[in-house]
């Protein structure tokens, strides 16, 4: 269930780069980003209502300040700074390194043992970007 999740994750990002670059609204990339974040509340506003309610403490503040700061603003308007310069589809390409980014920072940040396989898997993963990225196709007239 979490590889099929990760699938529809990943689809709705690469879905959601395309019509970034398709549509091109012709809006400042902070008001691009505050419609995202109203947009959320709106959506996630009935979970939020329907759950347990833990409060804010000491450890939990930090992960609640990453959520806020790093994966919510932070990350989207590089990604939609990424779009503009690269493209929708050279940009949804460096999302393949977020597997490898994700076991980098588990490593640094929680003492995760990296294994030979990830090591494996990291290094195939960056391969197959360098390679996507440097890949060309002959140009037929």
């Amino acid at each position: 269930s979490g590889d099929l999740l990760m699938l529809v994750a990943t689809l709705a990002y690469a879905l959601y780069s395309f019509l970034l670059k398709k549509w091109q609204l012709r809006l400042p990339p902070l008001q691009l980003l505050y419609l995202q974040v109203l947009v959320a509340i709106i959506v996630l506003l009935p979970l939020f209502l329907l759950s347990d309610k833990t409060g804010l403490n000491s450890r939990n503040v930090s992960l609640v300040l990453y959520a806020c700061v790093l994966a919510s603003m932070i990350a989207p308007l590089l990604w939609m700074q990424a779009v503009h310069r690269l493209g929708p589809s050279r940009t949804t390409l460096f999302f393949n390194l977020l597997p490898l980014v994700t076991a980098l920072i588990a490593a640094v940040v929680l003492d995760e043992q990296l294994a030979s396989y990830h090591l494996a898997g990291g290094l195939m993963t960056l391969a197959g970007v360098v390679l996507a990225e440097r890949w060309t196709t002959p140009i037929r007239r």
